[in-house]
């Protein structure tokens, strides 16, 4: 499983303490409140489900983030509304692409969103070692984006403190103090299981049907 921040996935937490008070150490509810035993198996069952569903967004996610690192395409993820366009939207300035996914279903911005927010926490990082290597221009520049076309997401908050300790190392005040203050807020994300999926040499087999991963 990914090391993903778990900023990206508030609501999982939410669920889980709503549906299932006992897994935090809370005194159960009176019996007329307390759900049945099926139900909160049902219950923690589904926030299994949607951890791991997160999971996998997230190495997805990281999948294509190293994809397009490796041909050097700096991407900004983020979502539209498909009643205007069903398509994926894309704009460059001929440095940086923000890609806009539809969202055609309501049911499925959730889902997208987690897509996005995986993929754009691994943009956080790149502008986070820029900055630790002195490049603070082209950090600006991200942070900025991705403030721009998120600016109620998920990592909107961090993004905002790590431009107050950028704005200070700009200006040179007390570097060594606001550096150590602003690496506080790195998270060295994991590269993701899927990392170089298609570089990966298939086994030449006459017969794909005795092939079995069992």
């Amino acid at each position: 499983m990914n090391n993903f921040p778990s900023s990206l996935t508030p609501f999982l937490v939410t669920l889980t303490l709503w549906t299932c008070p006992s897994l935090h150490g809370q005194e159960a509810a009176p019996p007329q409140a307390r759900t049945s035993g099926a139900e909160a198996a049902t219950a923690k069952e589904l926030v299994k489900e949607l951890n791991s569903a997160a999971s996998a967004l997230f190495d997805l996610a990281g999948e294509r983030f190293a994809a397009n690192e490796k041909r050097h395409a700096v991407w900004i993820m983020t979502l539209h509304d498909a009643s205007k366009s069903l398509e994926v939207l894309k704009y460059t300035d001929g440095r940086i692409t923000v890609v806009a996914l539809p969202v055609v279903v309501p049911d499925g911005e959730l889902g997208l969103r987690r897509y996005v927010n995986a993929y754009n926490a691994y943009n956080v990082k790149s502008a986070d070692l820029k900055v630790k290597a002195g490049r603070y221009k082209e950090a600006r520049e991200l942070y900025s984006l991705l403030l721009h076309f998120d600016p109620q997401g998920a990592l909107a908050e961090g993004v905002r403190r790590r431009l107050a300790h950028l704005e200070k190392l700009e200006k040179g005040d007390d570097v060594q103090k606001n550096l150590k203050e602003f690496m506080d807020l790195f998270t060295d994300l994991s590269p993701s299981l899927l990392a170089g999926i298609e570089d990966v040499r298939p086994t030449p087999a006459t017969n794909l049907l005795e092939v079995s991963f069992h």
